[in-house]
């Protein structure tokens, strides 16, 4: 699902993206995750580095 219709040629590529996720980590110790893959994969990923705590 798109949620615009901007970019109409890019809906049948999607179905064969193959998963990417980005990890960062800063410094400080901060651990940033951004990407594209399947809900499971991503839950397998969080639950192997905790629950992100806020700071401030």
């Amino acid at each position: 699902m798109l949620l615009t219709d901007r970019f109409p040629d890019l809906r049948a590529d999607l179905d064969s993206a193959p998963d990417r996720v980005e990890i960062t980590v800063k410094a400080s110790g901060q651990v940033g995750v951004n990407g594209w893959a399947q809900l499971e994969v991503l839950d397998g990923l969080l639950e192997s580095v905790g629950r992100p705590v806020r700071g401030g």
